[in-house]
């Protein structure tokens, strides 16, 4: 058939195989349409990676996301005398199941989220709460900032869920 030839140092999305050559050197995968499927295949790869690399988060602060956390004491607290308000406790929220506060009424739609708050969720969630989870109650339109974002992530994996 072919040889394997790395195209890129990306070691996710950098290896092809060489297509054969007829005598003259042409390429003999060229009218099947296989080195089209190939180089298909190689553009979605890297399709995925930089948009991988869009939604990673710049490193979070603790005290900057204490700061921006302010923005959601309205209707949140955290803490050991945290209470339920217009929105849930969010001690120890990371790594919880969403939509399982004890005593408080979520919408339908978070509770069949089968979300974990996670970096990931957390991020796509605060960016923007109602394109994530259309139907959910939380009438917030979202942080706009990367960097906020990561910050408020930081602030809330140090809130103790014993605190609760």
């Amino acid at each position: 058939m072919g040889e394997w030839r790395r195209l890129a140092p990306d070691p996710m999305f950098c290896w092809l195989i060489q297509p054969p050559l007829d005598p003259k050197g042409r390429d003999t995968m060229k009218k099947s349409g296989l080195a089209a499927g190939l180089l298909s295949a190689a553009a979605i790869g890297a399709a995925i990676a930089a948009s991988h690399a869009q939604t990673s988060l710049p490193h979070g602060d603790s005290r900057a996301g204490a700061v921006v956390f302010e923005r959601c004491m309205g209707c949140h607290q955290v803490g050991p005398d945290a209470e339920m308000g217009i929105g849930p406790v969010l001690t120890g929220v990371v790594g919880r199941a969403a939509a399982k506060a004890p005593g408080f009424s979520y919408s339908a739609s978070l509770e069949n989220a089968g979300l974990i708050w996670n970096e990931a969720t957390l991020t796509d969630f605060l960016r923007a709460p109602s394109a994530r989870v259309p139907g959910t109650k939380m009438p917030f339109a979202g942080l706009a900032k990367s960097q906020d974002i990561a910050d408020v992530i930081a602030f809330l994996k140090t809130t103790d869920p014993r605190d609760q």
